[in-house]
């Protein structure tokens, strides 16, 4: 009995695959490239535009969880996104996408900046104008 005992901890030992989940699933939280960013060119006052975004992974290997849009300041806003990445999966070998649309509302006239990533990624940007 003991030594079935020993057997069962060393499966569930050598099975486990550490720290490496989050929320329950198998994988590390990584951040992904967004490209495109789309922005209109001008804007105005008080009125909704919609700031486009495609999150892209590499391989079958990542889940996309999330993309934000986070202020920096009143004119400079920050994109960016988040996959789960499974070392461990059988992994297809084409990219992974997910597209996301903001409703953003400027309420001041202005130059409005959006950067998307951040390095080592490349970083894209684009200028909303609103009069």
């Amino acid at each position: 009995m003991r030594k079935w005992v020993l057997i069962l901890l060393w499966i569930s030992v050598s099975c486990s695959n550490g720290n490496d989940s989050v929320d329950g699933r198998r994988g590390k939280l990584v951040s992904v490239v967004i490209n495109p960013l789309t922005v209109p060119d001008v804007g105005s006052q008080g009125q909704d535009v919609e700031i486009a975004v495609r999150a892209n992974a590499p391989s079958g290997c990542y889940s996309i969880q999330k993309i934000s849009m986070s202020s920096i300041d009143d004119h400079h806003f920050l994109l960016k996104a988040w996959a789960i990445y499974d070392s461990q999966a059988v992994c297809i070998q084409t990219t992974i996408w997910k597209d996301t649309t903001f409703l953003f509302r400027p309420l001041a006239s202005g130059n409005y900046y959006f950067e998307a990533n951040e390095a080592p990624q490349p970083i894209v940007r684009d200028t909303l104008v609103v009069n």
